[in-house]
């Protein structure tokens, strides 16, 4: 029983910690309506930086996919996928999925 127990609570720890990650990164791309002169922090540009990357931040692999382009071009979705090793070596992920328009909601 107390395996079970530990196993369960560092699956919930490593999967708050990869939903973390996930929502960063998509927050990162909401930025890209904000003016880069007025922020501290570098902002995303929606035709230049809402792409298909990838990014490691042991032990966790982010990668996250633009598909195809809808509604004219002004509207991408994008999926966030975290992954990583459990204690047992096993692979686990977990996944988010948005879509973000080229306006921004601020002017």
């Amino acid at each position: 029983m107390q395996t079970f127990i530990e196993q369960r609570s560092d699956y919930a720890y490593s999967s708050i910690q990869a939903l973390g990650l996930a929502e960063a990164k998509l927050e990162w791309f909401r930025t890209r309506g904000a003016n880069s002169a007025d922020s501290s922090m570098v902002v995303a540009d929606f035709d230049a930086d809402i792409i298909d990357g990838s990014e490691l931040r042991d032990p966790y692999f982010l990668t996250w996919a633009v598909p195809t382009v809808t509604m004219d071009g002004n509207v991408k979705t994008v999926v966030v996928n975290v992954s990583w090793s459990d204690r047992l070596g096993q692979s686990q992920n977990l996944s988010l999925t948005t879509q973000i328009s080229r306006f921004s909601e601020f002017d």
